[in-house]
């Protein structure tokens, strides 16, 4: 029974690790997006960055579940698991496009200057 709740609380402690940090990564790109809307190219960028050092966390909180499955302990889902997995996700599709959106931005305004 002993081992059903350690897995039980290492499952989840994954799942908060992924949560935290995916979701730290959101709030960095949706910040560095506003910034880039107020000229704050710097700033962006710093943001973005900070956004791929949580995701790196979140990265490895997800290959710790990965080996523990791969080494023989089978990895039982839950909705909070998969809910962590789902913003993991997300996170990692909203920053590639922010960061698209960020150059297509940059574009434009270098675009814009040239010809006023």
């Amino acid at each position: 029974m002993s081992d059903i709740i350690e897995t039980s609380e290492f499952l989840e402690q994954i799942a908060f690790q992924l949560i935290a940090h995916a979701g730290e990564a959101r709030s960095n790109v949706f910040e560095a997006l506003t910034k880039v809307i107020e000229g704050k190219n710097k700033e962006a960028k710093e943001l973005i960055k900070k956004a791929d050092d949580e995701l790196v966390l979140a990265h490895k909180a997800q290959f710790d579940l990965i080996t523990r499955e791969a080494r023989g302990n089978p990895v039982e889902p839950t909705i909070l698991l998969v809910h962590a997995q789902d913003i993991l996700m997300a996170s990692l599709t909203e920053k590639a496009l922010a960061e698209k959106i960020i150059d297509i931005y940059e574009s434009l305004k270098s675009m814009i200057q040239k010809n006023v």
